[in-house]
């Protein structure tokens, strides 16, 4: 669990799509994903990892080519920045996305657009697309296909319900403020190109369980800062895990499992504060960025 925030004056305050998930997102929000695209496109580690992630992904590969041929949108770099919100159960969730350029109405004739590239002549003309209170609906041979808006010019998607405006609705519906994931987003820094909060309990081993957790990664002239904060419900435990994770670390300075490693584990320390497990660290981002590069090269 972590979470990325930019330190310089460049990044002087929250994301659109921050701005706009946290007025929609409902109080049951359980999860918050939040990142800076402009940013973080600009780091060594983006540029290395994420071509050859695309191109390990056909069905992704093909709707952003889509896009691009159809309606003339690149995603990789009309979208700013984007937030995902997600349930209790990590399974369900919606994305808000600052998509530059990207409105109401533009996005009614991409999708006629696509639904014309994609079906013959009649078929295609019978696709319909309105928007109507913040809602951009695609209806074609009784299928309907769901897009909100949060304001003009932030666009919000249910992936797993996108023929569901019900499910669209409640996650447009506000509420965020009062809770329970509000009050752990309030110890982050949201100036950030990417930050992580979460009160979902994850499970450590047989012993240990996070009851909550947040964090941050800064960058400044290529050098990677982190900060992460698990709560796990006990001082006691607490303490364990910090012994525990020393040694771990210890063990990859002597013996680091891949080049790099040992540098990026060099600077990082773990601590406890209360119920809390701290951990603070940096490295040059090349460093990560060439270990990140060796993983995915090797699966």
């Amino acid at each position: 669990m972590c979470s990325v925030s930019l330190a310089t004056p460049a990044f002087a305050g929250p994301t659109k799509a921050w701005v706009a998930a946290k007025t929609a997102m409902p109080a049951d929000t359980s999860v918050a994903i939040a990142v800076d695209v402009t940013a973080l496109s600009k780091s060594k580690t983006f540029q290395k990892l994420l071509p050859p992630l695309l191109a390990s992904d056909k069905d992704m590969k093909q709707g952003l080519d889509e896009l691009k041929a159809t309606c003339k949108l690149d995603p990789l770099v009309a979208i700013k920045s984007l937030v995902v919100g997600l349930d209790a159960t990590q399974s369900d969730g919606a994305v808000f996305m600052d998509v530059a350029g990207l409105n109401p109405a533009k996005l009614q004739t991409c999708l006629q657009q696509i639904a014309k590239a994609k079906g013959k002549e009649a078929k295609a003309a019978s696709v319909q697309v309105k928007t109507v209170d913040h809602i951009t609906e695609m209806s074609n041979e009784g299928k309907h296909l769901y897009f909100g808006w949060v304001g003009t010019d932030v666009l919000v998607l249910v992936p797993k319900h996108l023929d569901d405006r019900d499910a669209l609705k409640a996650w447009m519906g506000g509420g965020f403020g009062p809770g329970a994931l509000s009050k752990t987003v309030e110890k982050v820094n949201t100036n950030s190109v990417l930050f992580i909060a979460s009160i979902v309990g994850k499970v450590l081993d047989a012993n240990y369980t996070i009851k909550q957790g947040f964090g941050w990664l800064t960058m400044e002239r290529g050098k990677l800062f982190a900060k992460v904060n698990a709560d796990l419900g006990s001082t006691a435990s607490a303490k364990a895990v910090v012994a525990q994770t020393n040694g771990d670390l210890e063990q990859l300075r002597k013996n680091p499992p891949l080049p790099k490693v040992d540098e990026l584990v060099k600077n990082v320390t773990i601590s406890q504060s209360g119920s809390e497990v701290v951990m603070t660290g940096s490295a040059a981002e090349k460093d990560f960025a060439e270990m990140l590069s060796l993983v995915v090269a090797s699966m």
